[in-house]
């Protein structure tokens, strides 16, 4: 199991190959056709590795305009959800805490009322258990 000793190692062991190569080329590095770019940039100088890291957080390919509109609108529609979800969690809290004393006064009077017919609940499965 590898360790991941930064944020440049948990990039780098995430980020595909079909992206990390063509970041390479944009930052003009020469490795070799035979490594995948991955495996050459696992065993280049960490200095190196912790750049080309970073630059991949803020980089990302050229892409047409429809496919930016189209990540932004899943993007607008997921933030929405959540808030939504959000605020309807609020919602019930709200209400817990205005119900929350009604909610534990019956709580403790039926715990209170079955506690107190216990004695004669067992009485009768003693009696229900013994030899007629």
């Amino acid at each position: 199991m590898d360790t991941f000793k930064g944020l440049s190692n948990l990039v780098l062991y995430s980020l595909p190959e079909s992206l990390l190569t063509p970041l390479l080329n944009k930052l003009q590095l020469d490795y070799s056709a035979e490594e995948s770019a991955c495996k050459w940039l696992k065993s280049s100088d960490p200095a190196l590795r912790n750049v080309v890291c970073k630059e991949a957080l803020q980089w990302r390919k050229n892409g047409n305009a429809q496919d930016e509109c189209i990540w932004r609108h899943k993007g607008l529609v997921h933030f929405n959800s959540l808030i939504n979800t959000t605020c309807l969690a609020m919602a019930k809290l709200i209400l817990l805490e205005q119900e929350w004393p009604i909610v534990l006064k019956e709580l403790i009077q039926n715990t209170l009322v079955d506690y107190s017919q216990l004695e004669e609940y067992m009485k009768r499965k003693l009696n229900d258990l013994r030899p007629t």
